[in-house]
Order: C-alpha cells, then sequence, then structure tokens
C-alpha cells in the first residue's frame, strides 16, 4: 500500500511539475487579457502618449490582434515632440504598430543616423530603423553597417555591454540580419575581420542561459521580458527549452509568476513590457513573426490554436537568408553614422576578432625570432672562425716567421 500511495504522489507530483513550466495559450491569452485591462484603466495611453508604457501597451494591443484606435494614437505620435533619441525611436515604433509614417529625415536622424560605438545605442537604431516604414532595400547598405559594426562589440563571453538587457536587445536587432555573413575591412591597411550573425546569436544567447538566476529569472520584469522576446526572435521557447528550463520551472514562468491577481506587474511600465514579452511569446507559439516585426500583419489569431509545447529550441538559426559574403568597408565610409562610431573610438575595430589579431601577432614574434636568431648565429660563425685562425696561427711559429719575414720584405 505504501508503494502504491508513493506512486501516486510522484505521479500528481510530475504533473504539477510539468503545469508550472509549460503554459498552455489559454493560460497566457488571459493573463495577457488581465494585464490589457490594468493598463487601459491606469495608463490611458489616448491621453498620456509620452510614457513607454503608453507605447509599450499599443505595440502588444497591435501585435495581439486587438482593437483599438490606431489612427488617432499614430496622429498623436506625428505630432509629438521628442526629448531625446531614445524618445524618439519609441515614437517610430509607436507609429509604426499602428501603421503610420514618421518624417523620412526624422527616422533617419534618430536611428541609422544618431548611434555611436555603444551595442545598446546600435541595437535600439537597427530595431527602429526597420520598423520606421520605409524600405529596407533603401537602407540595406546603412543597416548592414549598423549590424557589421555590432558584431564586432560582442564580448568573449558572448554577450554585447556585459549585460543582458543590452545582450538581448542585441540578439534582437540582429535576427533581422538572420543568415548574413560579413567581411569587415578596418581602419587600418591590413585589417579584416569575418563575422556569421547566427553564430554571434547562438553565443548571445549561450550567454543569457549561462547568467539566469537559480530561478530562472533574469533579476526583474523587464531583464526577464527582453530575455524572453530575444529568445522568440532566435527561435528557442523560454517556457520548455533546456537552457531556460528544468521542467519545474523556467524563464517564462519566472515572469508568469510575477502578475498579480488584476493582472499589474509591479508598475505601468513593467507591466507594459511583460504584456509585450507575453504577446511575443503566444506569437511564437503560433510560428508567427517577432514580436519586434511591428509593421506584420501576421497577427494573433484564435488562442484554441495554441499550443501547449512548441519547444522549437534553434529553429531561428536555421533561417539562412542569404550564403553570399557582404563586404564592408569602414575606411571608405563618409557616412553621418558610420563616421560618428569611428570617431568615438579611433580603435573601434581593434577589438574584433581577438583570436585572428592574436595569431597575427604570434606569427609576426616567431618572424622576428627566427631573423634574431639568424643573425646570432652567423655571428656566433665568424666569431668562431676567427678564433680559431688566431688559436692556429699562434701555435705554428713558422707561419709567424713566413709573416714577420713577408712583413719586412
Amino acid at each position: 500500500m505504501k508503494k502504491i500511495i508513493a506512486f501516486i504522489s510522484a505521479f500528481f507530483l510530475m504533473l504539477s511539475i510539468t503545469a508550472e513550466a509549460a503554459f498552455t495559450g489559454e493560460e497566457i491569452y488571459s493573463s495577457v487579457e488581465k494585464s490589457f485591462d490594468w493598463l487601459k484603466n491606469n495608463v490611458s495611453p489616448l491621453g498620456n502618449t509620452d510614457s513607454v508604457s503608453a507605447d509599450y501597451y499599443v505595440m502588444a494591443l497591435s501585435r495581439g490582434g486587438k482593437s483599438f484606435d490606431y489612427n488617432k494614437y499614430s496622429r498623436i505620435t506625428q505630432s509629438r515632440d521628442t526629448k531625446s533619441v531614445r524618445d524618439a525611436q519609441r515614437t517610430i515604433m509607436a507609429n509604426a504598430v499602428c501603421g503610420g509614417k514618421l518624417n523620412k529625415e526624422f527616422v533617419f536622424d534618430n536611428t541609422l543616423g544618431s548611434y555611436k560605438n555603444d551595442s545598446l545605442d546600435i541595437s535600439s537604431a537597427l530595431i527602429a530603423a526597420v520598423n520606421g516604414g520605409y524600405s529596407t532595400v533603401e537602407y540595406e547598405n546603412e543597416i548592414d553597417k549598423a549590424a557589421a559594426l555590432l558584431l564586432g562589440n560582442q564580448l568573449p563571453d558572448g554577450s554585447f555591454g556585459g549585460d543582458v538587457v543590452t545582450t538581448a536587445k542585441s540578439v534582437i536587432a540582429l535576427s533581422f540580419c538572420s543568415g548574413k555573413r560579413y567581411s569587415v575591412k578596418g581602419k587600418h591597411e591590413g585589417e579584416s575581420y569575418f563575422y556569421d550573425v547566427n553564430n554571434a546569436m547562438l553565443r548571445a544567447v549561450n550567454y543569457l542561459q549561462n547568467n539566469k538566476n537559480e530561478d530562472y529569472g533574469f533579476g526583474n520584469v523587464s531583464n526577464t521580458a527582453y530575455v524572453i522576446m530575444a529568445l522568440d526572435c532566435s527561435g528557442i521557447d523560454a517556457d520548455n527549452d533546456l537552457g531556460f528550463s528544468d521542467g519545474g520551472k523556467s524563464t517564462f514562468s519566472w515572469l508568469m509568476m510575477q502578475m498579480g491577481d488584476d493582472g499589474r506587474f509591479a508598475d505601468a511600465e513593467n507591466t507594459a513590457t511583460a504584456v509585450c514579452a507575453m504577446v511575443s511569446h503566444m506569437l511564437a507559439m503560433q510560428g508567427r513573426e517577432p514580436f519586434f516585426n511591428l509593421r506584420s500583419e501576421d497577427r494573433l489569431k484564435n488562442p484554441s490554436n495554441y499550443t501547449a509545447d512548441i519547444n522549437r529550441s534553434g529553429e531561428g538559426f536555421k533561417k539562412m537568408s542569404s550564403q553570399e559574403i557582404i563586404e564592408i568597408d569602414f575606411k571608405t565610409d563618409d557616412t553621418e553614422s558610420a563616421t560618428a562610431a569611428t570617431d568615438e573610438n579611433d580603435d573601434v575595430l581593434d577589438i574584433k576578432d581577438k583570436e585572428l589579431t592574436k595569431e597575427n601577432k604570434q606569427e609576426d614574434n616567431n618572424k622576428a625570432l627566427t631573423i634574431l636568431l639568424v643573425i646570432a648565429s652567423i655571428i656566433a660563425v665568424i666569431a668562431v672562425s676567427a678564433g680559431f685562425i688566431i688559436y692556429y696561427v699562434h701555435s705554428h711559429p713558422e707561419i709567424k716567421r713566413r709573416i714577420k719575414r713577408k712583413d719586412r720584405e
């Protein structure tokens, strides 16, 4: 009897653990609706459009397929006075999700024309630029240059900027260039670096995996929400992948557990960011376009279509948009954005591809050592020969006499 009771207890314990880790679409949808209701009552987006929470709330509404007066919100954002580049980028994305278009110069000046050599700057600019409402073909060269500069900032541990949020945003930005490979020429003659976008994304995801907490969260709601959205862009399931779940808890379940009964996550900004992550995860569960493809018409469908366990680990890294290697030359670049980037640090490309640089230095050191050894060997041979001649002359008196006689003559 004890064995039977133990077996039944273990069985139900296993069920409870599985249920905690893998949320169904219906469960997530119900939570999203609660958060939407709380934001609607506490943010009032049409009357508070300057806030982060309002913009992200509207983004989540649109990508979640919800009805809203998007035309009015677009008109409001078009007349908004922005206080910083970050505010402008958020305005661009909020307007994009409403289907509007802002002034072309305004979009460029605050995205591809604004960044310096900082991973957070570059990734934020890329995300906003891709959603700016103009053909990416028109800006393709500038987008590739920004992506190549961002790739060069990746640290040996796989992170960007050495922190979770910058790394997550960089993964989201690079997902727009998934499958591309870059050959980058540096500012100095002879510099050349090679980057593969998918490989860089994989290294960044490994960094995120290695820096999760024991509870599988990332310290706070905002950090964890961005990680979930980055994983969705990479084709990795934040609720089932073994790198972000142990079957009993997961990165996604950590976020879900932070929600109050009324749908709130700490405050309005955290709630808006969290609902973006939840909508992002639902889009991924249905195999739809990632959350930050803000102009996509590929929106959420009926929640009954959701799958409980999708386990899409690594699918995103299989996307190869092109096998062609894209040449990037920063030495001849005269655009405002690249000038700002290279002026920020004369050695901006010196940290790129450290293994290759190390090999080149080692090769130069080996050549120098070889030359020194050859010179030392020649000097040694000359010294030994001279010593031998002197010894031979002094050890044979008749040779000395001949030399003296020849000198007298």
